[in-house]
């Protein structure tokens, strides 16, 4: 059993988790925590929000929608608020809609960041496993290469060393 002040959108609240069952949440008060309106919601966004932009849509979504393919900028959070800025990066500010807990900002500058990486990682799903199977095969692929290309190296040296005391002989 652990218990945790957490702030979200109806205000402070107590988030008291139970091993092996659903958190329960309870106002600051001690009163069941309810879930946030797009009221609260827009407010708390604003309050969160630090950048030159003004507030332009509120909106709930069962899930948001995966960007440039493979980003997911909620790692797979559903049943969401989303508060949208129209600043020039397009910020987003998700809110639980249960809890009413912050879960995420994102912006179009974070969005092809995390694409990148996940391209680098070679992790399209949720771009956290940097040790994935697909990976370790290009790894041994590079490997391969690598210990070929020294076997040949080390092949033309002695041809062409050869090839010198031929010629000098």
């Amino acid at each position: 059993l652990s218990v945790a002040s957490v702030t979200t959108a109806r205000g402070p609240a107590w988030q008291v988790r139970h091993p092996g069952s659903k958190d329960t949440w309870l106002s600051a008060s001690g009163e069941p925590h309810r879930p946030p309106d797009e009221i609260a919601v827009r407010v708390f966004a604003q309050s969160l929000y630090k950048g030159a932009g003004r507030l332009v849509a509120v909106m709930r979504i069962a899930e948001p929608p995966r960007r440039l393919g493979i980003v997911r900028e909620t790692a797979g959070r559903a049943d969401l608020w989303v508060a949208r800025f129209d600043d020039t990066l397009a910020t987003r500010i998700y809110v639980d809609a249960r809890t009413g807990q912050f879960v995420a900002a994102r912006n179009e500058a974070w969005v092809l960041y995390d694409f990148f990486w996940r391209l680098h990682v070679m992790d399209y799903g949720d771009g956290e496993d940097f040790n994935n199977p697909l990976l370790r095969a290009a790894v041994l692929g590079a490997t391969a290469l690598v210990l070929t290309g020294v076997l040949l190296l080390a092949l033309s040296l002695r041809r062409r060393r050869r090839h010198q005391a031929l010629q000098a002989g």
